[in-house]
């Protein structure tokens, strides 16, 4: 599936500390929370394989936002204005309530590097899962 995107970056919104269910290998992001899928961002277009649909992406990414109006709503002095600057293209991640909570959790007292360790394994865990049952079922 491909996805027209515009004001998006895919490299500042998984990077952003808001998830660490993402993994980014070469230039793809991979996960397997919910359901395998990979998502690669060229020109202005996200690259997506997986059994999700289009209206799942965009609402997992946050780009049913309209982030230009987010933003013109809250540049009001140099200071938001820079921070927009710096950071367009950012959109609010929707993991749901269980993959924030746990993530939460293991960033209390803990860095990126470690949670996204302990997701790794999870990662792998549910994806080994997954195989299991569709050489087992079909």
């Amino acid at each position: 599936m491909i996805i027209d995107v515009s004001d998006f970056s895919l490299d500042l919104t998984l990077n952003s500390g808001q998830t660490f269910i993402w993994k980014k290998i070469d230039d793809t992001y991979y996960s397997f929370v919910d359901y395998p899928i990979s998502v690669k961002e060229l020109n202005g277009k996200l690259y997506i394989e997986g059994n999700v649909t289009e209206s799942y992406i965009r609402n997992k990414l946050g780009l049913y936002d309209d982030i230009t109006d987010i933003e013109r709503s809250i540049d009001k002095d140099d200071f938001i204005h820079d921070a927009i600057n710096y950071s367009h293209g950012i959109r609010v991640i929707n993991d749901g309530l269980w993959v924030s909570t746990l993530s939460f959790i293991l960033s209390i007292q803990s860095n990126i590097n470690l949670i996204q360790r302990y997701w790794i394994v999870y990662f792998y865990t549910v994806y080994m899962i997954y195989l299991f049952f569709q050489w087992t079922f079909g």
